[in-house]
């Protein structure tokens, strides 16, 4: 398994746990682990790209450079930089301050 799987893999067990804590009406459980399951997304995007993010929680800076690895021409440049990461970003931003 490569790191990248690896951080999927975590963001899915996040995931899992979120819509469990969800139904248990645990609603600040809820909320950390759909942070995981953000955090870990971005991470598994940041290695899938060749990029490293180090020992930190705050990724903001690395996303723009996800977007600037995507070649223009690939099909999933619009997806990335128009639909999948900026609602990440806000998210992110939110979360991290909570």
């Amino acid at each position: 398994m490569t790191k990248a799987e690896d951080r999927f893999r975590k963001a899915e067990e996040s995931y899992k746990d979120a819509k469990r804590f969800l139904d248990e009406k645990r609603y600040h459980d809820c909320v950390d682990k759909i942070h995981d399951v953000i955090e870990n997304s971005i991470k598994a995007l940041i290695l899938l790209h060749g990029m490293d993010y180090g020992p930190t929680h705050d990724l903001l800076e690395s996303i723009p450079k996800i977007i600037e690895k995507i070649p223009k021409d690939n099909p999933n440049f619009y997806l990335y930089s128009e639909n999948v990461l900026p609602p990440l970003i806000s998210m992110h931003k939110v979360l991290i301050s909570v």
